[in-house]
């Protein structure tokens, strides 16, 4: 891996590739994409003449999918489309090969949202193999496109259940458990997605994306911006990612109040929105119309997508805390004050003050309103 790449033959007969190939798998897996596409293309540069030629067509899909995720999306299908014309070895990898292509073309097939979010969902019914964290994250992406978040949620779960990626470092422990804080902030319930987050642990980008997502609607801009800016060598070099950093700068900066860095950060995703940004766009959809309505006064092509919803989002509803989240689910149940109070182990008196305070927050003025309200915020 270190010593310099062969011109035109490799005199190892395919056994270089090979280890690159693993060495990019390991960086991918660690959140260090730029590292594995640039891994992948020294496997492509030299033409393997052996049965481990399949190595060839496995660095193009999976430099596909990074880019898919998190690079560039025209290169994402050029890689893919190289993929497609390679002969198949004689290999028994082929076959799960066969599997990770057929997932690619899904998640990259363009104008069929729903088409290619059920398509991908089947394909995790089998075997994902290694690279199933980058598949995941595709699914997740996927899911927000096709407004079937709910069914992306549910695989995620079963999949914890089975065990996928207990005890592993990297992206296998985390992502998982990152996407479901994510489902849950985008449904806003941001007290859920703070537990949830809580077994994130990793500091790749895939977690970081989610973690400052989460102090943003927390209120903690501050935080989230530092972090932030501390990202920006995680995401140099891939557009997407690049993209989702500085449209997040935007929104902290936005809700902090500082109205010249939100500028900056605008001007720059101006630079950034060549190329589209559909999963962007749909996730800032459902924090912030507003703030995309904004954005799309000053970027052109930001709202090819469709236009800023006119409802609040996400950030624009009222955020509960963990003990009003408590009463709520009482009160889902039928329990009176008094119910809750003993079965939270609480004085009537602390439940009635986070009672007037949820039903402030949701602007109701009974238990039965309040239970309505939260069920279509997704609180329930």
């Amino acid at each position: 891996i270190t010593e310099t790449d062969p011109t035109l033959v490799d005199p190892t007969r395919g056994v270089r590739s090979l280890f690159l190939n693993q060495a990019a798998l390991t960086a991918a897996l660690s959140g260090r994409f730029r590292e594995a596409l640039a891994l992948y293309q020294r496997t492509l540069c030299v033409q393997s003449i052996t049965d481990l030629s399949f190595l060839v067509r496995e660095a193009h899909l999976r430099a596909a999918l990074i880019h898919g995720v998190y690079g560039t999306p025209d290169a994402a299908v050029a890689h893919l489309t190289e993929a497609q014309r390679l002969e198949r070895s004689r290999s028994w990898v082929e076959p799960q090969l066969d599997a990770e292509q057929r997932f690619v073309e899904a998640f990259l097939r363009e104008g069929e949202p729903e088409r290619s979010f059920a398509e991908m969902l089947q394909l995790t019914y089998g075997r994902m193999g290694e690279i199933w964290p980058l598949q995941l994250l595709a699914l997740h992406r996927a899911g927000v496109l096709a407004e079937r978040r709910a069914d992306g949620r549910e695989r995620i779960e079963a999949l914890l259940f089975a065990g996928l990626g207990v005890g592993s470092s990297g992206l296998p422990g985390s992502v998982p458990q990152s996407l479901l804080a994510l489902d849950s902030l985008l449904s806003g319930n941001i007290p859920r997605a703070r537990e949830e987050a809580r077994a994130v642990e990793d500091g790749s980008w895939p977690s970081r994306v989610v973690l400052d997502l989460i102090r943003i609607a927390s209120g903690a801009t501050k935080t989230a911006i530092a972090d932030l800016n501390a990202a920006a060598p995680q995401t140099v070099g891939l557009r997407q990612a690049e993209r989702q950093r500085t449209m997040l700068l935007a929104l902290a900066q936005h809700l902090s109040g500082n109205a010249l860095a939100a500028s900056a950060a605008v001007e720059r995703l101006s630079l950034l929105n060549l190329e589209s940004g559909q999963h962007e766009v749909a996730v800032l959809r459902m924090l912030s119309p507003r703030l995309l309505g904004t954005l799309g006064e000053f970027v052109p092509g930001l709202l090819a997508f469709g236009a800023a919803d006119a409802r609040p989002g996400v950030l624009d509803d009222p955020r509960l805390t963990t003990h009003e989240l408590d009463v709520l689910a009482g009160l889902a149940r039928g329990e009176t004050r008094e119910q809750i109070a003993t079965s939270l182990f609480r004085s009537v008196n602390t439940v009635k003050t986070h009672q007037r305070s949820l039903y402030r927050k949701l602007g109701v003025a009974s238990g039965r309103e309040a239970v309505l309200r939260a069920t279509a915020l997704g609180y329930l």
